[in-house]
């Protein structure tokens, strides 16, 4: 997990070879348009503002994703990007905000929202029977992590319109 952060940290390494190969692989399918969006959750957020400049995408969707560090000039030539946070999540204060003005001063075309009342993972609706009881009940209550149906489907529609517009041949 170490190796993925770096390679974001630098914009660059196996885990963005990987990358590569699925988008090349997706833009050269006969239904694909040529055009490729990426999306994240959490840690792979983080990977999508990542991969927005000079990864070949000509949009991404990062949701509940870390700011990249120097981030003024690291998305500088990012392409269009749409992102969800939610207000709760305390690891991610602000971070909607942020995102928002920064792409506003880089003239990237973007929808960034936040959601009030939810935390982080609000978009993860899987229900595993396997899941420690202690680790669901810290989540939830201390993280502020539990999944929100209203939320998820605002998010899962701009998301969907955002690919369209940017996506369309």
């Amino acid at each position: 997990m170490w190796t993925v952060f770096a390679n974001i940290r630098a914009g660059k390494g196996r885990y963005f070879d990987h990358v590569e190969v699925a988008r090349a692989w997706a833009a050269a399918e006969p239904a694909c348009t040529g055009r490729v969006g990426g999306i994240g959750f959490c840690m792979g957020g983080g990977f999508a503002l990542a991969l927005a400049p000079g990864h070949g995408f000509q949009a991404a969707s990062a949701n509940y994703g870390t700011i990249p560090a120097h981030a003024e000039t690291v998305l500088a030539q990012a392409c269009p990007i749409v992102g969800s946070y939610g207000a709760r999540d305390t690891s991610l204060r602000g971070a909607a905000e942020r995102l928002n003005r920064l792409l506003d001063d880089l003239g990237i075309d973007h929808d960034v929202k936040e959601y009030p009342g939810v935390g982080h993972a609000f978009m993860n609706d899987h229900r595993d029977e396997h899941t420690p009881w202690y680790f669901a009940m810290m989540s939830r209550f201390v993280g502020g992590v539990a999944f929100d149906e209203a939320a998820t489907a605002d998010a899962r529609r701009r998301i969907s319109a955002f690919f369209r517009e940017h996506l369309a041949g």
